[in-house]
């Protein structure tokens, strides 16, 4: 802030300094202009009427002049070569014709000279030019002139200039202070915002007023503070979700083998029926953490290699690891892939996305139901479709779906092996890919998965129409 108000300062003082000497020095040289005019035609008047003289004499040069009547001009001298003067109206001259002179030397010479300068509030000013009496320089001619009247207009013009300046420097620090009383108050506001979230408080607001940079500033950083307060929010939630969901798995587990440790009268079959469970409770809680290493490494994506690959195969191999869920339902299992459908990505990435929705409209269906999985090329995509008979998801459910941990019917959800990880793991993948996914359902009909992911050939370019296929 304080390098800014420098900056401005110095700009101002820069255009203070430049009225007071450039547009000063421009006013008066510009008198000095218009007096040498009025000085040089002055002089041509006078040195041609001189020179119908033979030769200078006192008496007729002083004739010459009153017939002139050239009084407004402060003083005239006619000196000739020898140093003689012939007219004299300032005694004395003030040196103006002194026959040592530079100028009055350069004017012997046959050249005209100028000299003016401004002292004391008055402008004086020497014309010389050379007299000329039958092609012979006989002398020469110096118009004086001293004007206090416009160099009481320029000491004037000066000093409503420098009263200008004072009064533009007066304004400019007042509106200098008051800028910087108000930019180090908001400053001041959204610092003491930053400390309480850099302490973990998200749900500070700075709520600043005003339609200014820093009220765009302090909305901006409100919305950040919303975001990392939704954030820590969903941290929460997903922490205490993951540790219950691992939490059930490891109570059972517990549960089971201390009923077995515990009990020395056990039968075999109560045992093995006891074994199983562990392993049942045991592969879910492998699956749970599987998922969650899976969400970890979406949420922060390393390199990793993604080259085409087709998901109408890809569709396939998940599609056949199903087949004996189905049939222990007698669900009909259907897929409709006619053509290869190339997708850039990791190969493990689309299983994952078919595979996840595909076990769960087999495990979420009625018995005797129906899945179809199709893999459709379209212009410039590729549209997965992942459609059930199953029992639909209530409407209130459906903006809920695709969060993490979230079940639309627990129970059911647990007795069917689910984490409540999938959806979620389908969403981040097909985001990470390019993609967007949408769902319908209807309870009681069943449900719809539709993902649209972009098309690439083999060569992993995208998929462009040719030329036959745009005429």
């Amino acid at each position: 802030m304080f390098r800014f108000v420098v900056l401005i300062a110095i700009a101002v003082g820069v255009l203070l300094v430049l009225m007071n000497t450039l547009f000063l020095t421009a006013a008066r040289n510009m008198i000095f202009t218009s007096k040498r005019s009025m000085l040089q035609n002055q002089a041509t008047v006078i040195a041609s009427s001189l020179s119908a003289m033979n030769e200078l004499d006192v008496e007729h040069v002083s004739q010459v002049m009153e017939l002139l009547d050239v009084t407004e001009l402060t003083g005239i001298t006619v000196r000739g070569v020898n140093g003689n003067i012939y007219y004299d109206t300032v005694t004395p001259s003030v040196g103006a014709a002194n026959i040592h002179d530079v100028r009055v030397l350069t004017a012997l010479n046959g050249s005209t000279g100028f000299y003016g300068h401004f002292n004391g509030g008055v402008f004086k000013c020497y014309y010389y030019m050379p007299l000329v009496l039958s092609n012979r320089i006989e002398g020469v001619l110096v118009l004086y002139e001293a004007d206090s009247e416009q160099g009481a207009l320029l000491l004037s013009l000066q000093n409503s200039v420098r009263l200008v300046s004072i009064i533009v420097t007066a304004v400019f620090l007042a509106i200098a202070a008051v800028l910087i009383y108000v930019i180090s108050a908001r400053l001041r506001t959204i610092r003491r915002g930053i400390a309480p979230l850099g302490e973990g408080n998200y749900s500070h607001r700075i709520s600043m007023k005003g339609r200014d940079e820093f009220s765009e500033l302090g909305g901006a950083f409100d919305r950040l503070a919303d975001r990392l307060e939704d954030n820590e929010d969903i941290r929460r939630r997903f922490v205490a979700d993951a540790s219950h969901e691992l939490k059930t798995p490891i109570a059972s587990i517990r549960l089971l083998s201390d009923s077995i440790l515990q009990t020395d009268s056990i039968d075999p079959a109560t045992t093995r029926d006891f074994v199983g469970d562990i392993a049942a409770e045991a592969d879910r809680l492998a699956n749970i953490t599987q998922h969650l290493l899976t969400l970890t490494n979406l949420d922060n994506p390393t390199a990793i290699s993604r080259t085409p690959n087709d998901l109408a195969e890809t569709a396939r191999q998940a599609v056949r690891t199903l087949v004996p869920l189905a049939e222990a339902r007698g669900i009909s299992l259907a897929l409709d892939a006619p053509e290869p459908c190339f997708v850039l990505s990791a190969k493990d990435e689309l299983y994952q996305i078919v595979q996840n929705l595909a076990e769960n409209a087999v495990k979420y269906n009625v018995d005797g139901g129906s899945v179809t999985v199709s893999v459709l090329k379209r212009e410039d995509d590729v549209l997965l479709t992942v459609r059930d008979t199953g029992i639909g998801i209530p409407a209130e459910d459906l903006p809920h779906i695709f969060e993490r941990f979230y079940r639309v019917d627990k129970a059911r959800s647990r007795e069917a092996g689910g984490t409540g990880l999938g959806l979620s793991i389908v969403k981040d993948m097909v985001r990470i890919l390019g993609g967007s996914v949408e769902v319908s359902s209807e309870p009681g009909r069943g449900t719809e998965f539709r993902i649209l992911l972009p098309l690439v050939r083999e060569d992993g370019e995208s998929e462009e129409p040719s030329a036959a296929e745009q005429e």
